[in-house]
């Protein structure tokens, strides 16, 4: 007599089908390693499952904006507002250092967060280890050289550091400024490990692809977002002024992993891009003859034109607007719309 023994599932697969029914991607738990003792080398076409629509349930965790300054998460929060009911954001006291669920507004119908957070603020916050609903951090990242001088523009004593190049070669200088906001550990943080944890993030947009970020935001999410004229920062002149190609180099060098991790994010970025652009192809001519003839409500105009798509014009909800700013987000702009 043989006794049969059940197979022992991967525990690859095990993790796969708890990430799905928190409602995350299969291989939300597999970026971070938690799979393998054995570290692999990622590359940005192992990071494609968050390019598709998320599977929303009634205990999807919360995303929630991390904005770290200077990345253009003003101008992103801001055309992301007039897509969301009052009563769709979540709302503390500006979702600053700390989060309280007592305090928390909307925790039950939320659908986006918005602060100047770090990624290690919102793991720490009661939301986040909340059973009902949790949070799942979004953020964007920008070029590491464009995103000093802006920082270098705005934030730094130019009486003290009158060139670029004496803030760069200080000990002052923010080598892993955006990695500080963006990673749990940022302090003992490997190329490989940062690059699974930007994976392991169900959306990360890229500042100078502002509008694709939002049309790839719209798609995950399933919301219309659109990048309005009175949203874009006009380039500031200055911005530039004393970044030599020296200033640059050294800059480059000074913060070497956040540079290599930033150039990682970029291309994840755009490979979920074209795997979206994909999806709506394939999902479009399944029915349809091999032409696109239907079209998706939160596909955004971009890519409708894009996709040689009808797109019927996105026009927010002015009655909202004056009830949804909070944490500096003036509605003044918004009025226009």
């Amino acid at each position: 007599h043989v006794t049969a023994v059940p197979p022992k599932l991967p525990k690859s697969m095990i993790l796969a089908v708890v990430a799905l029914a928190v409602g995350l991607p299969p291989s939300a738990f597999a970026v971070v390693g938690w799979t393998s003792s054995k570290p692999h080398t990622l590359n940005p076409s192992m990071c494609l499952e968050a390019a598709h629509p998320r599977k929303v349930t009634a205990n999807s965790p919360i995303p929630v904006f991390v904005h770290v300054q200077k990345t253009g998460g003003t101008t992103f929060s801001m055309a992301l507002l007039v897509s969301y009911a009052a009563n769709e954001i979540l709302s503390t006291s500006c979702l600053s250092q700390s989060i309280n669920i007592t305090e928390a507004r909307n925790l039950k119908t939320a659908k986006i967060g918005f602060g100047h957070l770090t990624r290690r603020e919102v793991a720490n916050s009661e939301l986040s280890s909340d059973s009902h609903r949790g949070i799942s951090p979004i953020t964007m990242i920008r070029d590491v050289v464009g995103h000093r001088k802006s920082l270098y523009l705005e934030k730094v004593d130019h009486a003290k550091y009158r060139r670029p190049i004496d803030w760069v070669r200080s000990s002052t200088y923010p080598s892993n400024f955006q990695l500080e906001h963006t990673l749990l550990n940022a302090a003992n943080a490997t190329l490989e490990g940062a690059k699974r944890e930007l994976c392991s993030l169900e959306y990360v947009g890229v500042s100078e692809q502002m509008e694709d970020s939002l049309c790839l935001f719209g798609y995950k999410f399933k919301r219309r977002t659109e990048l309005f004229t009175s949203y874009r920062v006009k380039p500031d002149k200055r911005r530039d002024e004393g970044w030599d190609a020296q200033a640059i180099n050294v800059t480059r060098k000074e913060s070497t992993l956040e540079n290599r991790v930033m150039t990682f994010a970029k291309e994840m970025f755009q490979a979920r891009v074209e795997a979206a652009k994909l999806d709506i192809k394939k999902s479009l001519t399944a029915k349809g003859g091999g032409e696109l003839k239907q079209h998706s409500k939160w596909i955004c105009t971009k890519w409708a034109i894009e996709l040689g798509l009808e797109q019927n014009p996105f026009v927010p909800d002015k009655a909202l607007v004056k009830e949804k700013f909070f944490c500096g987000y003036g509605h003044a702009h918004l009025d226009e719309h």
